[in-house]
């Protein structure tokens, strides 16, 4: 969430929209909070940067039994 709050001026500056659906409950991980930061951010940056004007970002945490699933949608030009 941090993360999403740090980028929020520039999807607005972009002209763009962000949702963020996360899970109600979230497991204990055991990982490398600054890796994970900078992944995360790495990521929603590269959405931002390659989605056009007036485009969505959709930011999605899943929770599975021991771990937790990252997606980052957008209608931007992807990757082939």
């Amino acid at each position: 969430e941090g993360e999403i709050e740090q980028l929020k001026v520039s999807v607005k500056a972009h002209n763009l929209s962000l949702e963020f659906v996360k899970p109600k409950t979230f497991p204990t991980l055991n990982i490398d909070e600054t890796k994970t930061r900078q992944v995360i951010m790495n990521f929603l940056d590269n959405a931002i940067y390659y989605t056009p004007v007036g485009g969505k970002i959709r930011v999605e945490l899943t929770a599975l039994d021991k771990t937790v699933e990252y997606k980052v949608i957008d209608n931007g030009l992807g990757v082939p």
